[in-house]
């Protein structure tokens, strides 16, 4: 599609936009055919989850680009006439326009490039959008979509904070627009954090004259987001309504973050309930994954970690440290292996097999409180990355993947404060194969886990696998080597779940095993990072480990 911005000077930038919608989380209608960009001197471009900004007439250690109802998952600066590197930034949002630091080596540079990655494609709003109703009628209201009002609160747009923030003056207000498909009663839920000793502050949500009155919990840390039921409130059926937060008591300095506000009906019709089978494009996400970047391993931030071990640069893991993470502090680590690349079925579910897309860790753990690790499959050699299986066909070795997965964990654990005690082994597809198949290959890499996640898939299930030993016998005899230690099976609803479960209340000691089924159709890790009844059945689980 193409759409027109006109410019404050009359002049016409064309922006070229592909966009495929997703069912839930969309503005009620299209973006106008002609909008306004309101920086004359900026050219840009919109593809995919891209948007390129060219600045003619850049300050010297700046680019102002203007507020976008969007996550940004990366921000990257280069100097096209010169041709020169990507580099990665952080961006400072500000009310109604965000900064873009230049680095000092082109803050010379006549004219620069601007690249922002946005959590999904372009929806091409520039003002805000009134929001519809997931299709079983819940309403969710994003921080991305908010406006704020008032002297500090703003939107934050940097993926591991994703928050309406800085509220820090009691006067300051934030509202919605959205609509609904049916009246009657909804619970009113909010995602919020807010840190040590700020707890207490009364806020009221309010639509029209209906409104909820609640206090601020404290959770550890203003982006430890908890989602918390706070109140009902009825509402009509309606094209066009506004919910709006106030505050009515600011015993601190801050009052509190808010990522995400679900409004729920009370008659969802029991086909949508969390224990159906649904699609994850018909529920709203509340975390969008940030992006993997070449950075300093920092909070709240994913990087790639080469580890000395292997000499090719191409071969790497990637890294998350939680928002809440310090140094010389112990955090637990959550370890995942991805899915087989090349995937694609009916539903449109896709795995490229890339560590960069991997996310179930991140969904797990809701990037607070553990350290998020992927590692990559290595060929037979460990010379390069396979995203089918592992080693080589037809032997299929997996001593370079395991040489490389310890030496990961060893890195984590040595430089970055991972508890080697509270290590757990996740995957999904290929991975969730791997986490018996590589995670109890023998007795030193099966006594480095604390307990292991398995989404889609289970070795010794199915029969046929083109790996050596795959059968049930082989797979039962790694089995052995769990001990009394937990593992979580997930998977998609249907057949293949039935026979995991029959498969695992055949093993001994069956009540180290929870089965359950996603509640979703799709064959996608990113059911994750969306609320459902068994993601909160995991995160229970997993906080409960012994």
């Amino acid at each position: 599609m193409m759409i027109k911005y006109l410019l404050t000077a009359m002049s016409i930038i064309t922006v070229f936009v592909s966009v495929t919608p997703p069912l839930a989380q969309q503005a009620s209608a299209q973006p106008d055919v002609t909008i306004r960009w309101p920086v004359a001197s900026q050219k840009v471009q919109a593809e995919g989850e891209w948007i390129t900004i060219d600045e003619s007439s850049p300050e010297s250690d700046r680019v102002i680009v203007p507020r976008l109802f969007h996550v940004i998952r990366e921000v990257l600066v280069s100097n096209p006439a010169a041709d020169t590197t990507w580099q990665s930034v952080e961006m400072t949002p500000e009310i109604e326009n965000w900064t873009v630091p230049i680095p000092a080596e082109l803050q010379s540079a006549r004219q620069l490039r601007v690249r922002l990655r946005l959590d999904r494609p372009f929806n091409g709003f520039l003002t805000q959008p009134t929001l519809v109703p997931d299709p079983d009628g819940t309403v969710v209201l994003p921080a991305n979509a908010a406006i704020t009002s008032g002297e500090k609160l703003r939107f934050e747009p940097q993926a591991y904070k994703d928050t309406v923030g800085y509220w820090v003056e009691a006067g300051d207000t934030v509202a919605w627009k959205f609509s609904t498909i049916r009246a009657g009663d909804y619970d009113v839920h909010i995602l919020q954090g807010c840190g040590s000793g700020s707890a207490g502050s009364r806020v009221v949500a309010r639509v029209g004259d209906e409104q909820v009155d609640f206090a601020i919990e404290e959770t550890g840390h203003f982006q430890r987001f908890v989602w918390r039921q706070v109140g009902v409130l009825k509402l009509p059926k309606k094209s066009q309504l506004t919910l709006s937060l106030h505050v009515q008591n600011k015993p601190h300095n801050a009052v509190g973050d808010v990522r995400q506000i679900r409004l729920v009906p009370h008659d969802i019709p029991k086909s949508n309930t969390p224990d159906s089978v649904r699609d994850i494009r018909e529920v709203s996400p509340d975390l969008v994954v940030p992006a993997l970047i070449g950075d300093t391993p920092r909070a709240g931030r994913r990087v790639r970690v080469r580890c000395p071990a292997v000499a090719s640069d191409d071969i790497f893991f990637s890294l998350y440290l939680p928002v809440n993470w310090q140094p010389n502090q112990k955090f637990p680590v959550l370890v995942e292996l991805p899915g087989n690349g090349g995937y694609r079925n009916a539903w449109g579910d896709t795995c490229s097999g890339d560590v960069a897309d991997a996310c179930m860790g991140y969904g797990i753990a809701g990037g607070q409180d553990a350290i998020w690790v992927v590692v990559p499959f290595l060929n037979a050699n460990g010379t390069d990355v396979v995203r089918t299986w592992w080693g080589d066909p037809t032997k299929y070795s997996v001593d370079a993947t395991l040489r490389f997965l310890n030496a990961a964990l060893d890195e984590v654990i040595q430089k970055w404060g991972g508890d080697k005690e509270r290590v757990v082994l996740a995957g999904f597809s290929r991975g969730s194969l791997a986490c018996n198949y590589l995670g109890l290959h023998n007795d030193q890499i099966a006594s480095r886990w604390q307990a292991f996640i398995c989404y889609s898939h289970f070795d010794g299930v199915e029969q046929g696998w083109p790996y050596p030993q795959s059968d049930c016998a082989s797979a039962l005899k790694r089995l052995s080597r769990l001990g009394d230690r937990q593992e979580f099976v997930c998977m998609e609803s249907g057949p293949a779940y039935e026979r995991i479960r029959e498969y695992l209340s055949e093993v001994e000691d069956p009540d180290r095993f929870s089965v359950r089924a996603t509640g979703f159709r799709n064959h996608n890790d990113q059911w994750l990072l969306r609320p459902s009844a068994t993601r909160r059945a995991l995160r229970h689980w997993y906080q409960e480990l012994p």
